[in-house]
């Protein structure tokens, strides 16, 4: 009668991973209007719109309404020009002093410089693939069975149990600290 095998061991249940990452970036665009008393009356609702720009791998545009909205402000809008892309920004626009380049809270009728800081943040998914099952368990049993580069004896009730002090060490902190640490 031949020996009874060995129970094989059950593996442990597959786990898959995915990520998802925010990604950010920033960028600024400079959009002069010159002849800007010309475009004061173009209408309700008209725009004039910036040549396209990219930030972030989104190409965007900047919607200027010199009739504005309510109160006859003028308004200035960050357009996303991506079909499909869903990101979110935001934005700060500067006046610029022509003369200067710097920051201007006002400016002149002539001419309109102005600055679009843009931050983009956009998700993005990376596709998830499956982890391999875990066989650890089978080459650590291997490793005490075959005995091989084993460096610690124990004596249990008389029967000597071979071992490798990193296994001990990396499974129990008492056994860390005896072989490894303070207790050495």
């Amino acid at each position: 009668m031949a020996p009874p095998s060995k129970p094989q061991p059950t593996p442990p249940p597959s786990t898959t991973t995915s990520t998802c990452t925010m990604l950010s970036a920033q960028g600024t665009h400079l959009f002069h209007i010159p002849g800007y008393s010309l475009h004061e009356d173009i209408g309700d609702g008209k725009s004039v719109r910036s040549a396209p720009f990219s930030v972030g791998g989104y190409d965007w545009a900047v919607r200027f309404f010199p009739d504005g909205g309510a109160g006859g402000a003028l308004v200035l809008l960050l357009e996303l020009l991506t079909k499909n892309a869903v990101v979110r920004a935001s934005c700060a626009f500067r006046f610029l002093n022509p003369a200067t380049g710097a920051a201007s809270p006002w400016w002149p009728v002539s001419l309109l410089n102005y600055r679009s800081g843009t931050q983009v943040s956009a998700t993005k998914a990376v596709s998830g693939f499956e982890e391999p099952p875990s066989d650890l368990y089978e080459h650590l049993g291997r490793l005490l069975e075959e005995k091989e580069g084993c460096d610690v004896t124990f004596d249990v009730k008389g029967e000597a149990m071979s071992g490798h002090k990193i296994v001990l060490a990396m499974r129990s902190p008492v056994f860390k600290a005896k072989l490894y640490g303070s207790e050495r």
